[in-house]
Parts: C-alpha cells; sequence; structure tokens
C-alpha cells in the first residue's frame, strides 16, 4: 500500500477501498430484488462471485437447506464484508440446525 495526497493506494494503483465502504457497496449490491418466477435467475444475472455466493446463500436458506448457508458463509474467508453479510443469516441457520457451537463460535465474530 501507498499513500497518494492522502489516499490510500493498493500494489495494483487502484484505491484501497475501507471496510465501512465495501460492507455499503455489498449492502446496496445484495438489496435487490430476485426474479419473481425464477429466483435462481438471479445466480447468472450477477457478474461478482462474491454476489452470488449471497444470493445463493439466501436461497439455500429459503429451501431450509442450512448446511449449504454454513458452506457458503465459510467461503467467504478473506473478505471482511462479505462475511459480516452474511453473518446473521449464517446465525439463523446454525439455530435452525441445531448446530450451537457454530451459533457460538459466531457471537466472536
Amino acid at each position: 500500500m501507498r499513500l497518494v495526497c492522502g489516499m490510500a493506494y493498493n500494489m495494483e494503483g487502484k484505491p484501497d477501498k475501507s471496510l465501512s465502504d465495501e460492507l455499503n457497496y455489498m449492502i446496496e449490491a445484495t438489496a435487490i430484488p430476485v426474479p419473481v418466477n425464477n429466483p435462481d435467475e438471479i445466480l447468472n444475472i450477477l457478474n461478482e462471485d462474491r454476489l452470488r455466493l449471497h444470493f445463493e446463500s439466501e436461497l439455500a436458506y429459503l429451501r431450509g437447506d442450512f448446511e449449504k448457508v454454513i458452506d457458503c458463509f465459510h467461503k467467504t474467508e478473506g473478505d471482511d464484508a462479505s462475511k459480516i453479510r452474511a453473518c446473521s443469516l449464517t446465525i439463523a441457520a446454525a439455530i435452525s440446525s441445531g448446530n450451537y457451537s457454530l451459533y457460538l463460535s459466531m457471537l466472536s465474530v
């Protein structure tokens, strides 16, 4: 990282975004409606893997596939904004599936 005019830049020369900026982006980008007649179509519309992962998790939760929700959460490792965005749904999945050890570990995320 290097500073230019008070702005942080990464090694590729792109401005570094704060966690707050990244989280705001995740919330805005995932606050879109899914197609009513074919909710899975949202997965084909999105062009960013972490957004697609979020919707995979939401659809899995609605279908009662709590293990998939938990798997999606584990795939957010290294992406703090995605992980924070996924926490509430993962907590609900942990409770719904009786995975109380995961629930307790989520309290420290």
